[in-house]
């Protein structure tokens, strides 16, 4: 068979899978079949999960691009070696997008040729852009909601500014320029992703104007879960700390992370039809998806806002992995050659990554550089979850029943090299307090307590003086999401706030 007949008959035997006419046992065996020899004498087969092409060598398989294929480019290959684990990859919308532009160019040309006058140009232009635009978003909510992203996705879409990163120590073929992320073109996102499909009762939203805090400005974004039976789904709240305003930022989503300027709120998003880690852009009031694993969940923005680090149990072994985005591609982090296990990651303002690892038994709160270099122990505690570092990044808080209840403590973010210190706790009480989050200034924290009974947004100064409630939640901070599995969900203390300008 030629290298086009295998790659139609992997189409063709992933889509029995797709349609449940084949296992996955059954899946993988037919796949690991599609092999063939080139004129060189070298071995090449299809990876099961994939859909790419690796090559035979040195006693391994390594991603490679065979001749004939080349040619073809009906896949663009990720730029680094992969094992056969990876999910299957996202067809590329760039030849639609190629497509629609020739179009245009095409009408314009015609256009001028005849001399139509202005008015009708002006119109055909709207509607020859919206038909384009319409293309491009359905390619992408088709792509986004038949196919998984891969933990090494291949669309990559075109840089804009180039962000600092180092190159992770397993990969083979990193391109020298840095790909940047520039937000994709939305998918056709139904409402549900920005709007909650029914209107929240009137329990959810009564009672939640702030008290008087004449001194703290800006926005907190936090979850409120709608336990009615028509809806029984997380949304994202927003609160006007000068106003009192407040709204559904985003509906059926938690977890949300806003980017270092402000201007992107990275969430999990519980929309049945586009679960995962999706973005919503702020300043142009549109949301698009990310992060196709319905087991992603954590997210947290890098210092210069294009790339997102999460924790997911995506592979097949169910254990908990660190991954973060490389444009539209998704990586595993890598320490010494090997995974990362660990869960709710932050990107430090300094580029280190924050997290719950527990190697060995000691669990606690770590530390590293993005490329698992620097690895610091900051907290010695297994129940030290919700990590936040202060905007001047001397210090962590996070939140920790250590001591037999959820109380919020901070610690010093050392480097690496020195051992932990003793965490200090701030305003402790008998009540569940979590989920802190630093104001923008680093001289609040803010977190969530039910010391006044009902469960509410409260603020303490860095020192611990000061402690004031802000307003109340308004509901649950937790729920059983309808329709989701009970093992993709996670209690209140997976949760996140995030205070903003």
């Amino acid at each position: 068979m030629t290298v086009r007949e295998l790659e139609e008959e992997y189409e063709r035997l992933r889509d029995q899978l797709l349609n449940g006419e084949l296992d996955e046992a059954g899946f993988r065996a037919a796949v690991e079949q599609l092999r063939f020899q080139d004129e060189l004498g070298n071995s090449w087969k299809i990876g099961w999960y994939t859909g790419k092409w690796y090559r035979f060598d040195q006693a391994q398989w390594i991603q490679g691009t065979p001749t004939e294929r080349s040619k073809r480019s009906k896949r663009r290959a990720a730029p680094r070696a992969t094992g056969d684990s990876d999910r299957r990859p996202r067809l590329p919308f760039v030849p639609c997008l190629v497509i629609a532009l020739v179009g245009l160019l095409l009408a314009a040309s015609a256009l001028l040729i005849f001399g139509w006058n202005s008015d009708w140009w002006r119109e055909s232009g709207e509607e020859a852009t919206a038909a384009a635009e319409a293309t491009r978003a359905e390619e992408l909510a088709r792509v986004l909601s038949a196919t998984p992203l891969p933990a090494t996705a291949t669309s990559m879409p075109p840089a804009t500014t180039t962000p600092s990163r180092t190159p992770s120590p397993t990969a083979t073929q990193r391109p020298s320029a840095t790909p940047t992320l520039r937000t994709p073109t939305p998918a056709a996102t139904s409402t549900s992703t920005s709007t909650p499909t029914s209107t929240p009762s009137a329990e959810s939203t009564a009672s939640v104007r702030p008290t008087s805090a004449p001194s703290l400005r800006g926005k907190i974004y936090f979850p409120v879960f709608d336990p009615s039976p028509e809806r029984r789904t997380f949304d994202i709240h927003v609160v006007d700390l000068a106003s009192g305003e407040r709204g559904i930022m985003v509906g059926q989503a938690s977890q949300p992370a806003l980017s270092a300027n402000g201007e992107r709120l990275a969430f999990r998003s519980w929309d049945p039809g586009n679960r995962g880690i999706s973005v919503r852009e702020l300043t142009e009031e549109k949301t698009w998806a990310w992060v196709g694993y319905h087991e992603a969940e954590h997210p947290s923005w890098s210092p210069d806002g294009q790339s997102v680090v999460f924790a997911s149990q995506q592979e097949s072994d169910r254990q908990w992995r660190l991954y973060h985005t490389w444009g539209m591609e998704i990586e595993l982090l890598k320490r010494e050659g090997a995974d990362v296990f660990g869960r709710v990651p932050i990107w430090a303002p300094d580029g280190r990554i924050i997290y719950w690892e527990c190697p060995l038994g000691s669990c606690g709160l770590y530390a590293m550089h993005s490329d698992g270099t620097g690895l610091t122990r900051l907290t010695s505690s297994e129940h030290d979850m919700a990590p936040a570092i202060s905007p001047d990044r001397s210090q962590v808080a996070f939140m920790s029943d250590r001591d037999g209840n959820w109380d919020i403590y901070v610690v010093q973010a050392q480097e690496a090299g020195t051992e932990p210190q003793e965490p200090r706790r701030l305003a402790g009480s008998e009540a569940r307090d979590g989920l802190p989050t630093w104001s923008p200034t680093g001289s609040w924290i803010a977190f969530v307590s039910e010391r006044s009974g009902v469960w509410a947004v409260w603020a303490v100064r860095r020192d611990g003086s000061g402690i004031r409630k802000l307003f109340d939640v308004g509901g649950p901070l937790t729920g059983e999401v309808a329709s989701v599995p009970a093992s993709e969900q996670h209690g209140w203390t997976w949760e996140s706030l995030a205070w903003g300008e």
